[in-house]
């Protein structure tokens, strides 16, 4: 089914923020996750983006470019101001630390033009970060904290390695440094879902549809979750603030089962 394109949403009647959320009343609404194109091309994009249906994809491109239509939509929806970032698999499909770090120096730098400066009271923003290197990654997210004023840090999922089984993952200690700038500045570090490797996806590698949104996403981000609180980066970093997406992408279902269970097994 094909989104409704900009003029059918312009008929429909504006509702009251009252009746959004029929409990309470909403005095501002700022929507977080609200993704943009940029001109910047990245090495790798994710197979999904080839099953989605030619006609739905057409319109959220022409959505995530246009800033003047996403304003109009904004207002009818009685959204004050969205947080603007990256969608997957962004400045994680690099494995060169270079090329990650000036992309994301390009990336950063149209958003706060494009969005935050042009309209400071209706768009913030998330960092992009090159997590193929733990100081490059620190180094991002202070400056564009500093220069721009971004709220907080995107992060698509793992990291690009040379390997194509492998991915580099926010718990390995180089990304301390991360940690200790997040945690001081008291920046979220929003960790945002990706298309699992292929490794990680086998069980269903005949049923494609699978690994995106349906279903891989939130596996992807749960299991980032989980080697954060393992391995302890929440315990050496305990004002550190980590967000997710979509009811914690299934992590709130099953966090009681893990966190009741896991100390019955051997650590390793």
């Amino acid at each position: 089914m094909a989104p409704p394109t900009l003029d059918e949403l312009m008929a429909l009647e504006a509702r009251p923020k009252e009746r959004l959320f029929q409990n309470r009343k909403i005095t501002r609404l700022v929507t977080i996750e609200e993704h943009c194109a940029t001109p910047f091309p990245v090495p790798v994009t994710s197979v999904t983006w080839s099953q989605f249906l030619p006609e739905y994809l057409s319109g959220v491109k022409e959505r995530l470019g246009n800033v003047e239509q996403r304003i109009k939509i904004m207002d009818l929806n009685g959204i004050e101001a969205q947080i603007i970032s990256l969608n997957q698999p962004g400045a994680q499909a690099f494995t060169d630390v270079a090329q990650a770090v000036e992309y994301c120096q390009k990336v950063n730098q149209f958003i706060y033009e494009q969005y935050v400066q042009k309209y400071p009271k209706r768009f913030f923003a998330f960092a992009a970060l090159p997590t193929q290197n733990g100081a490059a990654t620190a180094a991002e997210l202070e400056r564009c904290v500093k220069e721009y004023g971004v709220v907080g840090a995107i992060v698509n999922g793992y990291s690009q390695t040379t390997n194509p089984e492998k991915g580099l993952y926010l718990d390995d200690a180089q990304f301390d440094a991360l940690w200790e700038v997040a945690e001081r500045l008291q920046k979220p570090i929003f960790i945002h879902p990706r298309t699992p490797l292929p490794s990680n996806i086998r069980t269903l590698e005949d049923i494609p549809i699978m690994h995106g949104a349906p279903y891989g996403f939130g596996r992807e981000t749960v299991e980032h979750c989980i080697r954060l609180m393992y391995t302890g980066v929440l315990d050496r970093f305990p004002r550190l603030k980590i967000a997710t997406g979509h009811m914690g992408e299934g992590l709130s279902w099953i966090l009681p089962r893990t966190d009741s269970t896991f100390r019955l097994y051997t650590p390793g």
